[in-house]
């Protein structure tokens, strides 16, 4: 019985005598430096690429215009460079551009970033109604076809420039709601 207990007494002594003369930079070293994290490489690349909707009568919905796209499939995500996304309506079109964009597949989602502008035309030439909108950051919910702006947006009716933190459109029935401290101005043209 004192052979079976004095052998991991003896190891123990052992490891903390070769602890107590080691120096603590041996015993303390710090932890290696993390790799770096390694870039993803998509899964598909498209150059000049034009997609097109159709309702189920055949008649042009929307369309989808980048100059470059990356898709990674994993994730469900697809990353556009200059994006323009255009949505024809009976009464008129809307047009969103940005510096970049990202597609969320599963939310079915468009996010533009940078410089992004929203525009409205009408189909009739005789009618000059047209609106722009200008923000930074944008949603646009593919399934409803409704805008949101994440930052705060300036938009402009005729000679009319509003701006607020805001912005809201449902590109279907074409209303556009501001939120928030709404701040209109009037500039009669010259």
């Amino acid at each position: 019985m004192r052979r079976s207990l004095s052998i991991p007494l003896l190891l123990f002594a052992a490891l903390l005598a070769w602890t107590l003369m080691t120096p603590s930079s041996t015993l303390l070293r710090s932890a290696p430096p993390p790799a770096a994290p390694q870039q993803q490489l998509p899964d598909s690349y498209a150059r000049g690429v034009v997609t097109a909707q159709y309702d189920d009568s055949g008649q042009l919905v929307s369309e989808m215009i980048a100059e470059e796209l990356r898709y990674f499939r994993p994730r469900g995500r697809v990353e556009i460079d200059a994006p323009q996304r255009r949505s024809f309506g009976v009464d008129g079109n809307w047009v969103a551009t940005a510096n970049s964009g990202v597609i969320f597949e599963a939310r079915e989602a468009l996010r533009l970033n940078g410089d992004v502008q929203l525009s409205y035309t009408e189909t009739d030439p005789a009618n000059d109604e047209s609106a722009e909108f200008r923000t930074e950051a944008m949603v646009i919910n593919l399934a409803d076809n409704t805008a949101r702006s994440l930052a705060p947006a300036v938009a402009w009716f005729g000679d009319n420039r509003i701006s607020a933190p805001q912005l809201v459109v449902n590109l279907d029935r074409e209303v556009a709601v501001l939120r928030g401290g709404v701040k209109s101005r009037y500039a009669p043209p010259r």
